[in-house]
């Protein structure tokens, strides 16, 4: 996770982790991004400190931080029905990157 700036006093300025599940552009004095592992579902949801916005990456696919639900991308072999959906399929037999919706990591 990385630290945000939440207050200055004294001429000090404090850092605070982001709650569970959240993360921050650096610099930033707002917890805004779902954090590694995670994505925000419905895209134009303001997350600032709500973590229950950011869902658990689904098994079979990777969520690296910022991740929305258009952007999951999937292991090799694995596709799903569209951008808008999280349940991710096996490819059958020997296919692979032949469904439009399959965002490979390889």
């Amino acid at each position: 996770m990385r630290d945000r700036h939440v207050h200055a006093s004294s001429w000090r300025v404090s850092c605070l982790k982001c709650p569970p599940r959240l993360s921050s552009h650096e610099g930033s004095t707002t917890c805004d991004l779902c954090d590694e592992g995670f994505f925000k579902r419905n895209e134009s949801a303001q997350v600032h400190e709500d973590s229950d916005l950011c869902e658990p990456c689904p098994e079979h696919g990777a969520c690296p931080r910022g991740t929305t639900i258009a952007s999951i991308r999937l292991n090799p072999g694995f596709w799903r029905d569209s951008l808008a959906t999280s349940t991710i399929y096996a490819c059958e037999g020997n296919l692979s990157n032949g469904h439009p919706f399959e965002r490979s990591l390889s």
